[in-house]
């Protein structure tokens, strides 16, 4: 048997207002009740160059036509709604 359970804490929650500009979430650790975000990225500087062949560029799809549609599954199926139906046992 499943018992649902809602625990209820008394204690302090965090509450933040949104910043123009800002990611929607903040990257950070926590530890217990003690949230410190940190920067998701870098600050330095860059010091390796990339290669030139894996930075892609250009006309990818050549400018072509593509379906864009939602994955979709078709089922024949019958629903009965008058008549004798079989027992369930």
């Amino acid at each position: 048997s499943h018992t649902a359970e809602l625990k209820v804490s008394a204690g302090e929650s965090t509450v933040s207002t949104a910043v123009a500009g800002n990611s929607i979430s903040t990257p950070g650790a926590l530890a217990g009740r003690t949230f410190t975000p940190t920067l998701g990225f870098g600050t330095a500087a860059p010091t390796v160059a990339l290669n030139a062949g894996s930075i892609a560029g250009g006309n990818a799809g050549g400018n072509l036509s593509h379906t864009n549609i939602q994955p979709f599954l078709g089922i024949n199926h019958l629903i009965a709604l008058f008549g004798t139906f079989p027992s369930r046992n």
